[in-house]
């Protein structure tokens, strides 16, 4: 990549100041501004990165700096009105996920992209873990035979930061995409059920299930009362078996033998030796979207797939309401 990219940031929260730091470490970006109506926030980030210039209005941010690349990290009812602008400068947007708070605005948000003929990448970065990735070269490689499931668990604490929408459209779009990325086929099933108002007053609990194309069935549950943080996937196909632990980076695959255990009725297993290189998923996806950008191609994740994650998420609270 020869190009260097004047990156800006809007919204410094938790996801926004870690793209922040990313955009200041790669060699492939300059932090250039970030905007936030946090002054304090934005006092400490301009002490943290040397030459980083701070708004408080993210507008007077784009009008001012030469940008050519900007994160917009904002709450999600706020996406649309941000990329907006953003999209009418001419700068190139990663946008976090969900892509939107209603599918009418996210279908906005592409027309206006392409109008304006700029990049837009939504931000799914657990397509970019490597267990995910390497999970799917496996697949590709037939490795697991045929899929047959795919169970996701995405528990833990709540923050309180997220006030706009629940852990279904919040958290369970993650692994939407993620199913979607691993299947590399659409569900044409989708059912689930949530509590709500425990510690939100969104659904905090969600059980979905979703039957794809390939007669693959895919189970997620999330929710934002578990204590401790937990993070996995197993992947069941009928030659082997993989369990991914998406914070420590860590497979698992356990490929079964063609033969049975004549004092048993389970098949022979053995561990597959499975090597992962370890990164930080935001510097994979920063990056892809760097590619993406210097060169004029699609992005890995869309605008269409944003919209796609949301719909499916939008159609699995739909029918917990029913």
């Amino acid at each position: 990549m020869r190009k260097i990219f004047n990156a800006g940031v809007i919204g410094v929260g938790a996801m926004g100041f870690n793209h922040a730091r990313v955009y200041y470490e790669i060699p492939n970006t300059k932090l250039v501004a970030i905007a936030d109506k946090d002054m304090t926030k934005l006092k400490n980030l301009k002490a943290k990165y040397n030459g980083v210039r701070i708004y408080s209005d993210y507008v007077d941010m784009i009008e001012k700096e030469e940008l050519d690349i900007v994160t917009i990290a904002v709450p999600t009812t706020l996406h649309k009105e941000v990329a907006d602008v953003v999209f009418e400068h001419g700068v190139n947007v990663l946008l976090e996920k969900p892509i939107a708070d209603t599918l009418e605005n996210a279908d906005a948000i592409i027309k206006k992209a392409e109008k304006c003929d700029v990049t837009l990448m939504i931000g799914h970065i657990e397509r970019f873990n490597p267990v995910v990735m390497k999970a799917r070269e496996l697949i590709e490689s037939n490795v697991f035979g045929d899929l047959l499931s795919i169970s996701v668990r995405r528990l833990g604490p709540f923050s309180g930061r997220i006030k706009d929408v629940g852990v279904l459209v919040d958290w369970a779009v993650h692994d939407i995409d993620v199913l979607r990325y691993l299947t590399n086929t659409e569900p044409t099933s989708i059912v689930a059920k949530v509590i709500s108002g425990r510690v939100s007053k969104f659904d905090d609990i969600a059980m979905i299930l979703l039957l794809f194309d390939k007669s693959v069935l895919g189970n997620i549950e999330v929710n934002w009362t578990t204590p401790v943080k937990i993070r996995e996937l197993i992947l069941t196909g009928t030659n082997a078996f993989g369990r991914i632990n998406y914070l420590s980076q860590e497979l698992e695959v356990y490929e079964t033998v063609n033969k049975e255990d004549p004092l048993s009725d389970s098949f022979y297993v053995k561990k597959k030796d499975v090597t992962v290189q370890r990164i930080e998923p935001l510097k994979v996806e920063i990056m892809a979207f760097l590619e993406a950008v210097e060169n004029g191609t699609n992005p890995p994740v869309t605008g269409k797939d944003g919209l796609l994650n949301l719909k499916y998420a939008l159609q699995a609270l739909d029918s917990a309401t029913k």
